[in-house]
């Protein structure tokens, strides 16, 4: 694991998430994940991450819940696409244990001092991210980076708004504005990856 990058998730499971974890699990070294509302409510999203993670053998990454809601807008959710569980059409075992708190703000902003050059990964909506940057804004200088999945030349939720940017605008503006080096995988590379 010494060659491996370090990341810390943030996400919302999710099929599209899940294969992020799966594939975070085999190249990168997890220091935790974080989880937040998006493609289904934080209670599923929470539990899914932890199913994923027991799927790869990495039930003893730490897990903590964060923002329920984005900064300022109600809500969204992504049935249509997922499901009511964010997992929908796979039988999964129940989760091996319980999230391991519910401050991924405070996890985040802890991890990244421990842990200084740590990518942070936001796979969802940016909530909990931002969250981070408004209460430590020196965290950016503790990061390599934010590889977020977002964003693109195109849109799922309207001609030009992508869902997880869409979910919460004023999160992803403060992201974009926080001057950390972002690298964004958009729809145009998300959508060649296919089950």
């Amino acid at each position: 694991m010494a060659n491996r990058v370090k990341v810390l998730l943030d996400c919302d499971p999710g099929h599209d998430d899940a294969f992020a974890i799966i594939v975070a699990s085999k190249f990168a070294e997890i220091l935790g994940v974080t989880t937040v509302a998006g493609n289904a409510p934080l209670d599923l999203t929470t539990k899914n991450a932890r199913v994923i993670l027991d799927l790869c053998g990495a039930s003893t990454v730490q897990l903590h819940s964060g923002a329920g809601r984005p900064l300022v807008a109600e809500p969204i959710h992504a049935a249509y696409i997922h499901g009511e569980s964010g997992m929908d059409g796979a039988n999964f075992a129940a989760p091996s244990r319980d999230r391991d708190g519910i401050d991924a703000v405070h996890f985040i902003i802890d991890t990244a001092r421990a842990n200084p050059g740590v990518w942070l990964v936001p796979t969802g909506p940016l909530t909990n991210i931002a969250l981070a940057l408004r209460v430590a804004p020196d965290l950016v200088e503790n990061i390599s980076g934010i590889s977020l999945m977002g964003g693109g030349r195109f849109g799922n939720r309207t001609a030009m708004a992508e869902f997880n940017i869409w979910c919460d605008p004023e999160a992803a503006a403060a992201v974009f504005d926080s001057g950390a080096k972002i690298v964004m995988s958009g729809l145009h590379l998300t959508h060649q990856i296919m089950a």
